[in-house]
Parts: C-alpha cells; structure tokens; sequence
C-alpha cells in the first residue's frame, strides 16, 4: 500500500466526518441528524459496517446526548463480530438513557449467550423488565424464553415461546426453539406439529422445511427428511445449506450416485464454503488419489483459502505424504510468519509425531499473535502434559476454560488430570462449573461418575450411572456399572456388567483388569485366569489384550508362558513397544541384559523419542558397568524433557560419582529435587553431591530427609559419613551400626567404616 492511498484511508475515518458536518451546515441540527441516521441504517441493512459507523458518528457529533447514535454503532459492530466495541456502544447509549429498550435488549442477548450462571441470571432479570414494558415483543419473548431454557426453567420457555406463535405463527426462530424444547419434554409429536405449523404460516420459505427436515433426522425418519429438503429446495434452488444437508443424507442412505451429483453441484457454486465438498467426498468413499487431486486443483486457483489448505494438508497427512504436508505449511509461513491457521497445524502434526518442542514452539507464536485462543491453550496443554509438565498442562487447560467455559475437551481433561492427582473433590468443582446443557451429555456424566468414583461418593455415582444408560450402554458406563457392584460387593452382577463390556470392546483392558478382581473376590484366583486366557483366545490380534494375559502369568509365577503371551502381543503388533518392556523385563530377571538393551535399541528405532526407553537404556547401561552409555542416555532425556525428576537425579549422580563433576551435577540435582521435593534418591544425590563438594553441613539436612523415608541402607551411609564430617560422632556411630544391620555389603559400608574409624 503507498502512503497516499494510506492517507485516503485516515481521511475517510477522521476527516468526512467533519466534512459532512461543513457540508450540512445550512439544515437543522434535527433535519441532519436525522439524515445521517437514514444513510446509517441503509449501509447497515446492506452490511457495510464501515461506512454505516461513518454516518451514525456524523450524527453522535451533531446529538451528543442522543442514545440512538450509539445503540445503532453498537448494531454496526455487533454485524461485524466486534462484540466488545459493540457492548461499550450499548452501555454508552443506557448511560445516557438507561430506558432505551432496544440497547438493553442487545446487551441481555449478549449476557444470554454467556456460559456462566450469573450473566444468563442479569439477562433473564433485564428481560423480565423489557417483558412490562413491550409484552408482546417476539425479541424480547425469545431471548427470556432463552435464558429459562438455560436457567432449567423450561415450562417458562415453552409458555414464552408458545405466547410469541400466538402472534406471529411464523416466527421461524421461535418455532425452533419451542420444537427442540418439545423433544427435551420427550414429545416428538409435539415438535412436530409446531414445525409443520411454521410451513404452513410460510408456504413459501424454505427455512421451516429445513428444519422440519433436521428434526425428521433427529427422529430417524430419513424418507421424510428427505422430502422436505426437496420441498425446500423447490422453493429455493440455491440454497446451498439445504442442497447440502441432502447431499449428506443420500450418502447415509446408500445412494453414491445421487450424492456425488448434489456435491458437484456445491462443489461449482459460488459459495467458496462449499468449495472442497467434493474432494471430502471421495476422500471419504477411499477414492484418495481424486480427492488430493482435486485438493491440490483448487489450492492452485485459490492460494488464500485456507480451508483448502486445510483439507489438503490432512489429506497429505491422511496419505502418508507427511513431507508435502509439512512443506506446505513451511511454505505458507514462511510466506507469512502470522498465519495463525498454518501455524495450529503445523503445531498439531508435531503433536502427532512427537516433536512436543517444536508444537511449543508454534503454539507460543500463535499465542503471541491470539493469545485469547481457547483451543492453543488447550493444545499447549495438551503439548506440556506429554513432557511431563503436569503444572504448566493445568495452567493452560484452567485459561483454555477461563476463555471459553463450553471447551469441554479442556474441562474433561483438567478434571482427568485432577483425579490422576488425588484431587477428585477439585475434579468435580471443575465438572460441576460446566454450562447446564453440557452436563447432559456423555462424556460429561461418565466424567462426572469417575470422579465421584474417585471420592467414594457411590450413592451419586449410582444416580449417574443409572441416568446415563438409560440412553446408551457403552463400555465405559458398563465398566463403571461393574465397578460400583464390585466395590458394593456384588462381585457376579458386577461380572455381568464387565462382560457385556468385553463384548463391545473385547480388548478394554479396564473391564478386563475389573472382570479379573471380580474372581478374586471370590477367592477364585484359578477362574480369572481362566477367564482372561479365554478373553485372549477370543482377541488374538488384540496386543493389548495379550500382554495383559502376559502380566497375569507373570504374576502366577508361569514365566515361560507369559514370555509366550507377551511374544503374542509382538506378533499381534510388532510396533505395540509395552510387550518390549514386558520382554526386557523377564530378560532382566533372567540376567540377559544384553537382551533388554537390544529390546530398548529396538523400541528406540521406532520411537526415538521415547523417554521411558532412554531411561530403561540408561538404567541397563549402569548396572552392565557402562556410565559412559548410562549418562549420553539419561542426557537425551533432559535434553528433551527438563521436567523429568528420575532422568535429571540420576545423571547428576553418575556425573558426580564418575565423571568428578560435582558443579555440573549440582545443577541437575537441584533440579530434581525442585521437581520432586519428597523423593528421598533426588534428596540423597543432593545431599552427596554436596558432600563430595566439601559442603557438609549443608548436605546434612538432605542427607537426613533421605534417610528418613527410605531403609535403603545407602543413604544410611551417606548421612553417617555427613554427620562424621561436622564432628557430631555418636549420631554418626549409630546410623552406621544401623546401616551395617542392613546390608554390610555395599561399597558405600566400607567407605563409612574407614572414615568413622579415623576421626582424625
């Protein structure tokens, strides 16, 4: 843009203003404003926002103390989906005139479409006023009849709503809304009738066919749903929302053919929504390589829509094409380092192949540039929680919901994340804050019944269970059917629930683990392992289930056949890398340790940024008399986690111990026991670090934090030599005897025994 055209643009918002004014001198201050309101509404009915805030301000200047000028810039920017600017305008209309009517029933509506209580509560108490004054207003009826839908006040609702029809039987949106609470009443035929109602008082739009078509699907009558999205488009033939609604109904009902015609058809419209319908289309029929075509077609000729892009980049990720995903994202950001769509997406593919660090870094751009975003900050979240960032995941899924209190997405994962913590009760503050409308849904409820699992409350957790499979019986409520009836000891109907379970999802390792304790109840260890072994011959492509097979034998002590359970598992998956632990694990207790690290190696090749191998690598390394292999390992894992505790304490010992560096391994040790206060081995790699410094009185109360939560016999040494060090010999003496009843055998005995034995 050049600087003159940039000074056009200051002229028109500043300068026309007073021009105007000039201009209109020689008409009353009345006659203007009047005018300017005029050419207002006239942009504003045409959606030019711009230029109608232009003209409302011409005549704020000339009425100052006039509301409508501000009531009618607030409609201009609420239009534009300036919802702040737009409040502001309202409440400077109602402070100069707290009646005007029309800017209290825009701020109540605004209130009404809030989540949370009290501003749907302020919006019912200003509608309630508006009603004395304007009883017959359908804005008015419709908005309050919204607020008592919301405040579970639905007979209110429905007799509002039912007093609006009254008057006007074809007011669409009322109509809408009395039918859904029909259906909430559990009346189809009521809503129904109302629906028909509103055509018949329209016969000529297509808008109450649509959802008269909407509410035949919701009742799973698609013959008629059909019928009246035909009807509607007869009456009007480019209404793309309607042509595409039948396009997707024909599909569900078998008829490619039809559904592909309805697609091209949206697919040629001038409606660039509707652009990639097509593509989405054969992509969902498995033609790919036409849907990618087509993809790649019109992000040629429409290099700005992003929606295209979109589609096309998880086509490519869909294909296995991840390198021309990622370059057309790199591409797009490199070409504009502010594309907040191209950075969420390259975000989230680094989220699904692992690269958390490079997620974060995507995300924080994005936040910089947006730093409202519900959805990154649930995303970066979800990026801290997988590095083990448990206090930073909770801090951004808490602003995630402060932003946008109806992410459930981010409620439910707080709340998973809270129970996870042994803090239900807070689970449940945070479930229970949810908007009312959400609380009926699934996820929600079954949610909502493992935290108050979690807390013991088994009374309302039956309340929630029975609610909940009244409308389905998924694995997930069976399973908690299961649970309560175990733990209320009714182990053989809690096995019915757990086997129904088993039958959805043969391979739900919960209702497994359930079904299992359901026979030790009984004291029938033998039949659980029957039982999981059938389970198994019935899922043998089940991984999972195999390995869980393998667990159990492992714990009956049959060794050699849970190595064949879990070689199982392998051979179901031979990228399903817990039946590599499983197998290191027996390698480890059968001293191949060059097994188990050939297994860690292998993991590591196919997801080499697995932590828990690094560190498994680490630990095997060490005890086959490699520090060298232990310390690159343990450091790949803080390279790439600095969060985790194990990793950082145990390379600030071996760094300290072998390599003789106690500054560096200061660092990592402090760290640790910053991460984890109360772990007694990131207290004692503190407490020696410091002591191999020469530090011992500082060392001490580390030392003694150890030594107090743990009998290992190590740290018992390491405190007694601290102790010996600061002159305090009979303290030291008697740790020492204690530690000798212990285990005698540890190098660390001999050290503390020649030390104590030399007090000089």
């Amino acid at each position: 843009m050049n600087p003159y055209s940039m000074s056009r643009r200051r002229i028109s918002r500043c300068v026309l203003p007073l021009l105007a004014l000039l201009a209109g001198c020689t008409r009353s201050p009345e006659a203007q404003k009047a005018r300017y309101l005029a050419h207002g509404r006239e942009f504003l009915q045409k959606h030019d926002d711009s230029k109608a805030i232009l003209e409302f301000q011409n005549a704020a200047h000339i009425a100052p103390n006039d509301p409508e000028p501000d009531y009618l810039i607030g409609l201009a920017d609420q239009d534009s989906g300036n919802i702040g600017p737009a409040i502001a305008s309202f409440q400077k209309a109602l402070h100069k005139n707290p009646k005007h009517a029309g800017a209290q029933l825009k701020v109540a509506q605004i209130m009404a479409a809030a989540s949370e209580k009290k501003w749907i509560e302020e919006a019912h108490h200003r509608l309630l006023a508006l009603e004395q004054s304007a009883p017959d207003s359908p804005e008015v009826l419709e908005t309050l009849a919204l607020t008592e839908w919301k405040l579970g006040d639905l007979g209110d609702a429905v007799q509002h709503l039912n007093k609006v029809l009254a008057h006007l039987p074809a007011e669409l949106q009322a109509s809408i809304w009395l039918a859904q609470a029909k259906l909430q009443q559990h009346d189809p035929k009521g809503a129904l009738a109302v629906l028909e109602k509103a055509c018949e008082a329209a016969p000529q739009s297509a808008a109450p066919r649509i959802a008269l078509a909407h509410l035949y699907l919701a009742e799973k009558v698609p013959d008629q749903a059909e019928a009246e999205l035909k009807r509607a488009l007869a009456l009007e033939p480019h209404n793309y929302s309607a042509l595409f609604d039948l396009a997707n109904l024909q599909l569900s009902l078998g008829r490619t053919e039809q559904a592909e015609q309805n697609f091209r058809r949206l697919a040629a419209s001038d409606d660039p929504r509707y652009r990639a319908v097509l593509a989405q289309f054969w992509f969902q029929q498995g033609q790919l390589d036409k849907a990618v075509s087509e993809l790649q077609k019109l992000a040629r000729a429409h290099p700005q829509d992003r929606v295209v892009r979109a589609r096309l980049v998880a086509a490519y990720q869909a294909t296995g094409r991840l390198a021309e995903a990622r370059n057309l994202l790199d591409t797009a950001l490199h070409q504009n380092a502010s594309d907040l769509d191209a950075l969420i997406q390259r975000a989230e593919m680094s989220m699904r192949a692992g690269a958390y660090p490079s997620a974060q870094s995507d995300l924080n751009q994005f936040l910089r540039l947006q730093p409202a975003s519900a959805r990154a900050h649930y995303l970066l979240a979800i990026a801290e929680a997988a590095q083990g960032s448990r206090e930073a995941c909770r801090l951004q899924l808490s602003e995630a919901l402060r932003l946008n209190p109806d992410l459930l997405p981010a409620r439910l994962e707080l709340a998973r994340d809270l129970i996870r913590d042994h803090q239900a009760a807070a689970a449940l503050e945070v479930l229970d804050a949810a908007p009312a409308a959400q609380k009926q849904w699934m996820p929600f409820l079954i949610e909502r019944n493992w935290a108050l699992w979690a807390t013991n409350n088994l009374a309302e957790m039956r309340k929630g269970i029975d609610q909940a499979l009244a409308h389905e019986r998924s694995p997930d409520l069976l399973i908690q059917d299961g649970l309560w009836k175990l733990r209320t000891g009714h182990a053989s109907a809690a096995r019915a629930s757990l086997e129904q379970a088993l039958q959805l999802h043969p391979g739900d390792l919960r209702a497994l683990a359930a079904l299992s304790q359901s026979y030790a109840r009984l004291r029938q260890p033998e039949l659980a392992l029957e039982a999981v072994q059938e389970y198994a011959r019935k899922a043998p492509t089940s991984a999972s289930v195999q390995e869980f097979l393998g667990a159990l034998l492992w714990a009956h002590g049959e060794h050699a056949r849970a190595r064949a359970a879990f070689a199982a598992a392998k051979a179901a998956d031979p990228h399903f890398f817990p039946a590599d632990f499983s197998l290191a694990q027996i390698d480890a207790a059968e001293g191949k340790w060059n097994d188990a690290a050939a297994r860690m190696r292998h993991v590591l090749s196919d997801n080499p940024t697995l932590t828990t191998a690094h560190l498994w690598l680490g630990d095997i390394e060490w005890i086959q008399g490699n520090p060298e292999g232990a310390i690159e390992e343990y450091q790949r894992v803080v390279d790439a986690h600095p969060q985790d505790a194990l990793a950082l304490n145990n390379l600030a010992y071996l760094l300290a111990e072998y390599r003789k560096q106690p500054d560096r391994a200061l660092h990592y040790a402090q760290r640790a026991v910053e991460l984890a206060p109360d772990d007694p081995n990131c207290l004692d790699t503190l407490g020696w670090i410091l002591y191999q410094k020469g530090l011992y009185s500082p060392a001490i109360p580390y030392l003694q934090r150890a030594a107090g939560q743990s009998p290992n016999a190590v740290l018992q040494y390491h405190l007694a030599m601290a102790l010996a060090k600061t002159g305090a010999w009979n303290s030291a003496r008697q740790i020492l005897a204690r530690a000798l009843k212990e285990n005698p055998h540890v190098p660390e005995a001999k050290l503390a025994q020649a030390l104590l034995a030399n007090p000089n």
